[in-house]
């Protein structure tokens, strides 16, 4: 191989540990149950359960709300999961235990049913009204794709990969918290969930970056050797 070509070689493995790096910086938690739920589930209320390599409650409820929560302080991020059958349930957002209330729970919640998505906002553990309703969302569908996008103070939901959210909701009155699970029926069913922090840089979880850096670095310096030669 021609000193030139070994140049390439070197900065090309660089640019792929460098874009590694980059990749898993912001991975928090990602769970498919296929050996049982991941034990950082709260399952706080509800009787969660795996089955088929999908988590269930096996006593879903409405008043008080029955929800798994993740023991992760999240401000900017992502989530991603795969609803099956959804009847009646949903995902909490920037929440938090409110014990003694009528849903036990505060935060934002993206709710899910009967072929609605719509939000509410949970200030003091009391529901209010639905928001922002889109009545066609998941109309029809046994099962779908969800992705949510959490930034400053606007959410979003996007339904099996659009570019285009299904609905949204802005609001200034959580700025932090869990993420978490709940169901009104015991047939909803959730996998594959993926939490993402989007304020995470690359850093952090970068071992592979720092020798994306020195290969970089030794590629540099091949070039001018060669240049030289």
């Amino acid at each position: 191989m021609s000193m030139q070509n070994r140049c390439r070689c070197v900065l090309a493995v660089a640019i792929v540990l460098v874009g590694v790096g980059q990749a898993w910086a912001g991975l928090v938690f990602s769970d498919d149950f296929t050996s049982g739920a991941s034990p950082s589930w709260g399952n706080e209320l509800g009787g969660w359960y795996t089955a088929g390599g999908s988590y269930y409650a096996a006593s879903p409820n409405n008043f008080p709300n029955v929800y798994s929560s993740l023991p992760f302080d999240l401000t900017d991020f992502q989530m991603d999961l795969d609803v099956a059958t959804p009847v009646d349930g949903g995902v909490w957002l920037r929440s938090a235990a409110a014990p003694g209330t009528q849903v036990g729970r505060e935060g934002v919640l993206l709710v899910f049913a009967y072929g609605n998505l719509y939000w509410h906002s949970v200030p003091d553990g009391y529901y209010g009204s639905s928001l922002n309703v889109n009545n066609a969302a998941i109309a029809g569908l046994t099962g779908f794709h969800l992705h949510i996008e959490v930034a400053g103070d606007t959410y979003s939901a996007f339904i099996n990969g659009s570019d285009t959210p299904a609905t949204t909701l802005t609001t200034n009155l959580f700025t932090n918290g869990q993420a978490g699970l709940y169901s009104n029926n015991p047939t909803i069913n959730f996998d594959n969930v993926v939490l993402t922090d989007r304020s995470l840089t690359p850093e952090p979880a970068a071992v592979p970056v720092p020798s994306a850096l020195l290969l970089a670095g030794l590629g540099a310096g091949l070039v001018r050797r060669f240049r030289r030669a």
